[in-house]
């Protein structure tokens, strides 16, 4: 059975293969980015979910913030937008359908991106602010 940490571990490896994107799969203070655009991945939520077969298995909500720039220019936008984008060498949705095992041998994990939101400014300290968007992707762990 695939451990939480193998599945923070997938999904930073299959959000690696985007080109040009950091990923950590650990909270980093974004005030030290130097280089963007960065990602950080959270878990978000855990859900048991019941079956009658004995088996419990569990939703996991992970929050992917990407994070594109300082500041909120049109070039800033239209990177975002190509992670955004259903398709594409950048989409996020693209890379984790191509791999919604999250690269996992297990085989008992599914990954999919459930909602993109928090579009814009998120401040990181009280005079500081970094353009960026929430990724929401669910991972359920059948076992």
């Amino acid at each position: 059975m695939s451990s939480i940490k193998a599945i923070t571990d997938g999904l930073v490896d299959v959000l690696n293969d985007i080109s040009g994107l950091r990923v950590e799969g650990v909270p980093v203070d974004p005030n030290a980015f130097t280089e963007f655009p960065y990602a950080v991945i959270t878990l978000d939520r855990v859900t048991p979910l019941e079956l009658s077969m004995g088996a419990t298995p569990m939703r996991m909500d992970f929050r992917v913030t990407v994070y594109i720039n300082k500041a909120m220019t049109p070039e800033a936008y239209d990177t975002l937008y190509e992670f955004i984008d259903m398709s594409g060498t950048n989409s996020i949705d693209a890379a984790i359908e191509a791999n919604n095992d999250l690269k996992l041998s297990d085989g008992d994990v599914q990954a999919a991106l459930v909602n993109v939101e928090n579009i814009g400014q998120h401040e990181v300290e009280v005079s500081s602010r970094l353009f960026a968007a929430d990724f929401i992707i669910m991972v359920t762990r059948i076992g």
